[in-house]
């Protein structure tokens, strides 16, 4: 199989039966895809999240419309599923008769909206004469037992045969050595078909999403985003990481593993040539981006010895590891007075983890024994990327342009070709469009 291609489609690629039909030429037109991995249909993710967490009383209506999206979408490409979409939703009668939904019913829950357009684009292939066949990914991609933000057993998937022939299977999710469904985390079905990639030693994993490539802003916040025709792979790692939704951070891994390069494109604009990633020297030309990752939380924790500061970070860290909690971003105070600041991605700890530092006690209080820990929410992070950020007074410059807003945070230093900067959520886009407007002003004086 190593002239395999592995091809993604995210979930507005699989919500119309327009959409669905430029699936169905694409994978015609190229015969090397050998493996099509599915997002849900738009929104339904968010559906079933939600209906994990009501109260009882409104479970029925959401499960009511998660069965109504797919059967409407099934009749209207005129595919016989009525049965098999029923009998999928079934499942969601398992959360009716429970008060309370933890993280493992909710990945068995959240699951079903990947198996649901499984089961839709092989049935639509098929009807169109493309032979494809479904592979439950809970076959091949064994994870840990981390509900909601699982990791994959690499061993057990590189032992895994893949049937010949055109699969269709689903991303994001995954299952324990025990069979118990996980899922990867929201957007981890680029991860999932970036998995697979590897472990056929594929010659391409192409991305299809709504918008044909990588752009130096959101396309659908900016209207002078540009569309940035190729990139490094740690340079769309950073640019991920920091909130561009084209591509989940964790996919780039396994590519620079099996050195696959990846592919931005459009479901809607296929014949456009998109982003290409791969291993490129992005020193010959300026990158420059600006990035927006919403649900930020602000977390200082502010030591309440004055000696002994080596055990202050050592017991925070210790806390945040044993929880799960993820922390990328940090600045400290002087000693005297010890504080530390932390950004917490909170879409970052899983489906049905909104929270951790409102809605667990248990981290709080162990936190709270040595430290006072404030928290701030209704933040943004929004990430200016630029290779050529060193030079020229580009940091007093970027700040300048933002004088008028309050600023939580800023963290720069680490790497010479990003800032990154804490606003209020409801400033985040004028932020944004006025620093990516400055880049744009600074390229265009130094052509």
């Amino acid at each position: 199989m190593s002239k395999a291609i592995v091809a993604k489609f995210g979930g507005t690629s699989v919500a119309t039966p327009v959409s669905i039909e430029k699936i169905a030429k694409i994978v015609s037109d190229n015969k090397r895809i050998k493996f099509v991995v599915v997002s849900a249909v738009s929104g339904v993710t968010n559906l079933l999240v939600k209906l994990c967490q009501v109260e009882l009383a409104l479970r029925s209506s959401i499960a009511k419309e998660v069965l109504n999206i797919h059967l409407k979408l099934s009749m209207e490409l005129n595919l016989d599923l009525e049965f098999p979409i029923r009998e999928l939703i079934k499942r969601l009668d398992e959360v009716h008769c429970m008060s309370v939904t933890d993280s493992k019913m909710t990945d068995y829950i959240v699951s079903l909206g990947e198996d649901l357009s499984c089961l839709i684009i092989t049935a639509y292939l098929n009807q169109q004469g493309i032979e494809a066949k479904y592979l439950d990914a809970r076959e091949f991609l064994i994870t840990d037992d981390n509900y909601g933000n699982a990791s994959p057993d690499l061993v057990k998937i590189k032992s895994y045969e893949f049937p010949e022939g055109l699969c269709v299977t689903q991303g994001f999710v995954g299952a324990t050595s025990s069979g118990n469904t996980t899922t990867l985390g929201r957007g981890g079905s680029d991860y999932s078909a970036a998995l697979i990639a590897e472990r056929i030693n594929g010659s391409e994993l192409l991305i299809y999403t709504d918008v044909p490539g990588v752009y130096t802003i959101d396309p659908n916040i900016c209207q002078s985003a540009m569309l940035i025709p190729r990139l490094d792979f740690h340079t769309m790692a950073r640019m991920a990481n920091l909130g561009a939704k084209v591509l989940h951070p964790a996919t780039i891994e396994p590519c620079i593993r099996a050195r696959i390069p990846v592919r931005i494109m459009s479901t809607f604009e296929p014949d456009e040539p998109g982003t290409s990633i791969g291993f490129y020297n992005n020193e010959d030309y300026r990158i420059k981006s600006v990035a927006i990752r919403k649900n930020q939380l602000l977390v200082t924790i502010k030591n309440l010895k004055v000696l002994n500061t080596y055990n202050f970070f050592l017991n925070t860290f210790n806390i945040f590891m044993k929880y799960k909690v993820g922390v990328d971003l940090c600045t400290t105070t002087d000693l005297s007075d010890l504080h530390i600041s932390f950004v917490v991605n909170i879409l970052d700890t899983g489906a049905d983890k909104l929270n951790q530092f409102i809605q667990n006690k248990e981290l709080l209080d162990e936190l709270q024994r040595f430290a006072e820990v404030t928290v701030e929410g209704n933040l943004t992070l929004v990430s200016v990327i630029d290779n050529r950020l060193a030079v020229n007074n580009s940091i007093q410059n970027v700040l300048a342009k933002i004088d008028s807003y309050k600023i939580r945070f800023v963290c720069y230093g680490a790497s010479d070709s990003v800032i990154n900067i804490l606003v209020a959520e409801n400033h985040a886009v004028d932020i944004a469009k006025s620093l990516h407007n400055y880049l744009l002003e600074i390229e265009s004086c130094n052509v």
